[in-house]
């Protein structure tokens, strides 16, 4: 059976972040790249780049703020306790 490439074009990107946060290249608090620079750098559709995103919160990498970013989070389990820093 052929899965939906449309459904797995975003793996990439998840791998991505969670590679960079391993590695220590993106710190608790640090914004990571917007969905326009990650569009751009996976050639992925705007769609695709927030399904990612959202699985990422969904796991507990990342937190997004409306308006402001994705920010990584200083652990996967304290997602919900995260707060942007005041632009």
């Amino acid at each position: 059976m052929k899965k939906n490439t449309r459904e797995t074009n975003y793996l990439p990107l998840i791998e991505y972040v969670i590679e960079r946060i391993r590695q220590g290249k993106f710190t608790p608090r640090d914004r990571i790249p917007s969905e326009n620079d990650l569009i751009r750098q996976f050639s992925a559709s705007r769609h695709e780049v927030r399904q990612a995103l959202g699985h990422l919160e969904k796991m507990g990498w990342i937190t997004t703020v409306q308006g402001k970013g994705s920010y990584c989070c200083q652990s996967r389990n304290l997602a919900w306790r995260f707060s942007p820093p005041m632009a």
